[in-house]
């Protein structure tokens, strides 16, 4: 785990600025693999989750930066499926991308709303993707029937940092 990271969950929060903040688990696989081709998070998800092989094919090899570049398709149903093995280990919840204030400032401020929000970190969350400074993709358990707004303690404008 990276030292950004542990930082976070050592404070208790992390920072986030636009989009829409919590997804779920199948929603975020969707938009990070199948439209932004960002194959890590799937094979992150699955070694976070102690899966190696898919009906027989190896995950690493399915999703390799090879596959990435040669265009490799990939099945939406493979991920709803990864995805429903990670709720069932793990519990029904959400997921959210945080970073450092420093750090989203430094990377997203130019493609932002110009709000930056705070977010509570629960001690059951659990860390899918790690990039370090960049950020970090946070599994939300518990935030299965709980109001997102119960994790989200603070919003405010850049200008105001």
């Amino acid at each position: 785990m990276s030292g950004v990271t542990q930082e976070m969950i050592n404070r208790g929060y992390g920072y986030r600025t636009g989009g829409h903040g919590f997804a779920t688990l199948k929603d975020l696989l969707h938009t990070e693999v199948l439209e932004l081709r960002n194959f890590h998070v799937i094979r992150e998800l699955c070694d976070v989750i102690g899966v190696k092989k898919y009906k027989g094919a190896i995950i690493d090899e399915m999703f390799s930066e090879d596959a990435l570049l040669n265009g490799a398709p990939v099945d939406p149903f493979i991920l709803d499926d990864i995805s429903d093995i990670a709720e069932t280990k793990f519990g029904k919840g959400k997921v959210v991308w945080l970073g450092t204030k420093k750090n989203v400032r430094t990377f997203y401020q130019r493609i932002t709303d110009g709000i930056l929000k705070k977010y509570v970190i629960p001690e059951d969350a659990r860390v899918i993707s790690d990039l370090g400074c960049e950020g970090a993709l946070f599994y939300y358990p518990t935030l299965n029937g709980a109001p997102e707004d119960e994790y989200l303690s603070k919003i405010m404008p850049f200008s105001d940092l």
